[in-house]
């Protein structure tokens, strides 16, 4: 019996025998595994992987708006002390190492811009602007213009955020200097301090939706009247190629809409000095008729973004926005067929597909697009009632507003025909008579349409 008992605890002690060294050999891998890996957690995690990318972000550009008008606020800041005569503000937001690199000082601060510019009662307006990313040090590079007794002068500026310290400085930089940055063939490095003084606080602009389509819708609006080879490379490629196959066709079409797009030009109201006398200023006024947005919307997708306006006379601005007020844009819902209308058609019953095929024919009747409503009228009644565009065009004097809205919408159905009776409301003067007018319409393939008039 003792044997036995000898023997079983024999056997345990060899059992724990084997645990315990399973169990240091386990430990002795483990403590192998830490020390490979040791290297890994030299540095602390501010100073490793994180402070590379902030150091190494690509450059690209400025899609915040808030910023991008931020920036433009700051220089157009700067020019201003000049104009003023502040050469400390001059020289407190000038990057220092420019400053020493160039000897500046306070009391040559100003002598810096002179060189650089012909400066005079200037008005700065931006252009574009690039950021090289950093959650605490962006880097900014600008282009912008400078306007000067009509002459007009590109001038390209370098704006450093410390977002730790609230502050920002500003160092002008050649065209070269720019292109370079930008394509990064010069780089910058985000790891500088900008000291707080008196006039270099970053005080950053918040903008509401609203403004920012302001912004876009004055911008397009400036550029149609005052610019117009601007204003037509950036109108969208697919729908400018369909709608105004050359510069010529654009022009007419601005002319044409010209008087309405000054009445949605609020920046550019003359003075009561630029008239002889009160009269004729307050005529001026009165004639005037100011219109301007009446309705907006922002749309956001991946690296996709989009700011849709209507405008008082029921005109549609669609601006694909590729970074702040960096766009182009399209003029109507028609020409082309948008997404959003695809969408919307593609799934709509018959009802949907003849109120947005209305819509189409309204806003081009209200553009005075009539050939494109021409193109639709089946070619058996535009023969027998319309010999021409110009007879077209006289009919829908007679039976249409200058500027209509849809009040009511019905329809009945004959056959393939839908026949579709629409109430008509004066846009520019509301205590008009609703006109009626009846329009047959027959659904095709691939969301086309054709129409005819109830003569």
């Amino acid at each position: 019996m003792k044997k036995n008992i000898r023997k079983i605890i024999l056997i345990l002690s060899l059992i724990c025998l084997i645990i315990l060294v399973a169990i240091i050999i386990a430990l002795s891998t483990i403590k192998s595994d830490i020390d490979e890996s040791s290297n890994d957690y030299d540095l602390p995690v501010e100073d490793s992987s994180i402070y590379e990318e902030e150091l190494n972000q690509n450059i690209s550009l400025v899609q915040s708006e808030n910023d991008f008008f931020t920036l433009e606020s700051q220089i157009k800041d700067f020019f201003l002390y000049y104009k003023v005569g502040n050469k400390n503000a001059i020289y407190e937001i000038l990057d220092t190492q420019y400053s020493n690199d160039n000897s500046i000082a306070s009391e040559n601060s100003t002598e810096i811009l002179s060189n650089l510019y012909k400066m005079g009662e200037n008005n700065y307006s931006q252009e574009i602007a690039y950021v090289r990313e950093s959650s605490a040090k962006p880097i900014h590079y600008i282009k912008g213009t400078i306007e000067n007794n009509s002459e007009i002068e590109s001038c390209y500026i370098t704006v450093y955020w410390d977002l730790d310290n609230g502050t920002y400085s500003i160092k002008p930089i050649t065209e070269n200097e720019y292109n370079q940055y930008i394509s990064e063939e010069l780089k910058e490095e985000n790891n500088f301090s900008i000291e707080e003084k008196q006039y270099n606080e970053l005080e950053k602009i918040t903008l509401t939706d609203e403004e920012k389509a302001e912004k876009y819708f004055k911008s397009y609006i400036n550029n149609a009247l005052y610019n117009i080879e601007e204003s037509y490379r950036t109108l969208d490629e697919e729908y400018r190629n369909a709608k105004f196959p050359n510069i010529d066709t654009y022009i007419e079409y601005i002319l044409r809409k010209k008087e309405e797009l000054q009445s949605m030009d609020t920046d550019n109201i003359k003075s009561i000095n630029e008239f002889a006398s009160e009269s004729e200023y307050n005529q001026y006024m009165n004639s005037l008729k100011f219109k301007g947005l009446q309705q907006y919307s922002f749309t956001s997708k991946t690296n996709e973004k989009s700011c849709i306006c209507i405008d008082y006379y029921g005109y549609n601005y669609i601006f694909d926005i590729t970074g702040a007020m960096q766009y182009t844009v399209i003029l109507d819902t028609y020409t082309l067929d948008l997404p959003e209308f695809i969408e919307r058609y593609d799934a709509g019953n018959d009802q949907t597909k003849l109120t947005l095929n209305t819509g189409k024919i309204i806003e081009a009747i209200n553009n005075k697009d009539y050939e494109y409503v021409y193109n639709k009228i089946n070619e058996t009644f535009r023969n027998n009632n319309f010999s021409n565009i110009s007879t077209f065009e006289q009919f829908v004097n007679t039976n249409f507003y200058q500027i209509n809205e849809v009040q009511d919408f019905t329809y009945r159905q004959e056959g393939s025909v839908y026949i579709c009776t629409i109430g008509l409301k004066n846009k520019e003067n509301e205590s008009d008579a609703i006109k009626s007018i009846t329009i047959l319409m027959e659904l095709q393939d691939n969301r086309d349409f054709e129409i005819s008039f109830s003569m």
